[in-house]
């Protein structure tokens, strides 16, 4: 009854059981692999409401697969799935940039990173303060405001300092000095 499409309800009357025990049931044969979660096939008229309702970013990535999950009544994976098979068929022309992520990817990971890195304050652009140098000789002075990232490594009592700018570019490294043991106190 399950594989012909039938409620948990439906086969729980005709069988006299509760709906829970024939999930439970149904639940543990999948589990053995004697039972396989039918699948259901895409009508026609939902792949026409799905082919209307789309929508693509600048980059080809589709950005409304919320949407058309509802409009089917079918998973977002589900949903992904099928504009893969109707791209591979070429009833969909719209190729992803796949050397570029989706808008709403690029948008999330900098809303993540805004309130991750929010007690960090923005980076400002530094403009280099030169000073006017006198003509006794080539020289010139700039000053400005750096920040910069220390890490120490500790291998067999040896400290090697290294920094780093904010962008992971290396300064500069502090040549290996051996390490005092801590005195407790």
């Amino acid at each position: 009854m399950y594989k012909k499409g039938a409620t948990y309800k439906e086969i729980g009357i005709s069988l006299d059981r509760s709906e829970q025990s024939i999930g439970g049931r149904i639940m543990r044969l999948k589990k053995i692999g004697k039972l396989k979660q039918p699948k259901k096939q895409w009508s026609q008229d939902q792949v026409n409401i799905l082919l209307e309702n789309i929508r693509f970013d600048e980059n080809g990535f589709c950005c409304n697969h919320v949407e058309l999950a509802r409009l089917c009544n079918r998973t977002f994976e589900q949903v992904n799935r099928k504009l893969n098979d109707l791209r591979k068929k070429g009833v969909i022309t719209v190729m992803p940039d796949r050397s570029k992520t989706s808008v709403k990817s690029k948008e999330a990971m900098n809303r993540f990173n805004d309130a991750r890195f929010a007690h960090i304050p923005k980076k400002k652009e530094d403009v280099p303060v030169t000073r006017p140098t006198e003509k006794l000789s080539d020289v010139s002075i700039e000053s400005k405001q750096v920040s910069l990232i220390l890490t120490t490594v500790i291998v067999s009592g040896q400290r090697t300092d290294q920094y780093f700018t904010q962008d992971g570019e290396l300064i500069a490294t502090k040549k290996p000095t051996s390490v005092a043991p801590e005195v407790s106190k």
